[in-house]
C-alpha cells in the first residue's frame, strides 16, 4: 500500500533538483495529515497506525475545524493540543516549538 500524507519531514538534506517525483521508500521522521471534513476517523487512526508500524516517530493529526493538534508516537498515549498550548517536535525535532493558535492564523494577523 502506497501512503501520502498531507506533509512528510525527512532527516536528510537535499537540494531540489535531488527530490524524486515518485514516492519514497525513506521513512520520514515527521509525518503530518490535515483531517478532511470527508474523512472517516476510524480510516485515518487505521493510517496513522500503519505509518507508526512503519516506523514513523511522530505524526501530528491536524484538525482546522477545531484548531486543535493530535499526537500520535509509536508506543505511547496520543494527546491533543489546541489554542495557545505549544506543538513540540519532542525528541525527534527538540528545537520546533510553537503555538498550535500560530498554525491557524493567516501570514500577518
Amino acid at each position: 500500500t502506497v501512503r501520502g500524507p498531507d506533509v512528510m519531514l525527512f532527516d536528510a538534506t537535499r537540494r531540489v533538483e535531488e527530490l524524486s517525483r515518485r514516492f519514497t521508500q525513506e521513512i520520514p521522521k515527521l509525518v503530518v495529515e490535515v483531517l478532511s471534513p470527508s474523512d472517516q476517523i476510524g480510516k485515518v487512526h487505521r493510517r496513522i497506525s500503519q505509518y507508526l508500524k512503519r516506523g514513523v516517530s511522530l505524526v501530528w493529526l491536524v484538525d482546522c475545524e477545531v484548531q486543535s493538534v493530535t499526537v500520535f508516537r509509536a508506543g505511547k498515549e496520543l494527546y491533543t493540543v489546541e489554542g495557545e498550548d505549544e506543538l513540540t517536535g519532542e525528541d525527534v525535532l527538540p528545537a520546533l516549538r510553537i503555538k498550535v493558535a500560530d498554525c491557524f492564523r493567516l501570514p500577518g494577523q
